[in-house]
């Protein structure tokens, strides 16, 4: 009995030993040198970053790393993207709290209107105050803010690199009148031709 006993002590000490060693020997991806994890994750798409990192510790760790972003960005597998501001977006970044001074007077909303109608009643005249405010100070154009007077475009494009805002870039356009022309647009006709391309 005693040679049946040692003999199953003998395969479950030795099935313990392999299945320790089969686990040391396959630690994963969080077991690898931190260069060549970074040159893996690197590769994953950034719609993929938050999952990853909730992965583990390791993986969290890597992805916030400036060795990892700089990885990602030299090696070219960062997303880069952008986006034209319209003027509406404009207005609500200049007005994150919307249009001022709205409220209710006697004639909007009945008298016996319940808290219900009322929120929604405000509602509404918060939107129509902003949808006039944007007409009337020329952010209605799909190219950002409108000047009135002059006719140009301040366009505001944003960039984000891996679904992160990371700048915008803020450029003028100046139309190009059939009748008259405005001084930066005579200057460039005179200095150069490639710069009448930019007009």
């Amino acid at each position: 009995m005693d040679d049946c006993s040692d003999e199953s002590s003998k395969k479950a000490a030795e099935q313990q030993t392999e299945d320790h060693q089969n686990h040391h020997d396959y630690g994963g991806f969080a077991s690898l040198p931190t260069d060549v994890l970074i040159s893996i994750l690197c590769r994953s798409p950034a719609s993929d970053h938050t999952s990853l990192r909730d992965t583990c510790k390791s993986f969290r760790t890597t992805i916030d790393s400036a060795a990892y972003k700089g990885e990602r960005a030299t090696s070219g597998w960062a997303e880069v993207s952008t986006h034209l501001l319209t003027g509406s977006e404009l207005y609500d970044r200049e007005n994150p709290n919307g249009p001022e001074d709205v409220s209710l007077s006697d004639g909007d909303v009945d008298d016996d209107a319940t808290e219900e109608e009322r929120a929604d009643a405000l509602q509404w005249k918060i939107a129509e105050k902003r949808l006039s405010e944007i007409i009337e100070y020329g952010y209605s154009s799909e190219l950002g803010y409108m000047d009135q007077d002059y006719w140009y475009n301040d366009i505001t494009v944003e960039i984000k690199v891996d679904g992160e805002r990371c700048g915008s870039i803020d450029l003028v356009l100046l139309p190009r009148g059939v009748y008259h022309s405005y001084p930066f647009h005579d200057a460039a006709d005179v200095h150069s031709s490639e710069l009448q391309m930019v007009g």
